[in-house]
């Protein structure tokens, strides 16, 4: 999570997680908001799924 992401973040992502990784933006002004713990949320879900 983050409040700016770019290609580098996600090069770095995939050449050194060997698993699914998630590039979550995050609004620097208003911080982390519900929405954004329901995307974690259904992100580890997801990885939960794939075991």
């Amino acid at each position: 999570m983050d409040d700016e992401q770019g290609e580098p973040d996600r090069t770095y992502v995939t050449a050194h997680h060997r698993g699914p990784g998630l590039l979550h933006h995050v609004n620097p002004r208003l911080g982390l908001r519900e929405n954004d713990f329901h995307t974690l949320a259904d992100f580890a879900r997801s990885l939960d799924a794939s075991s």
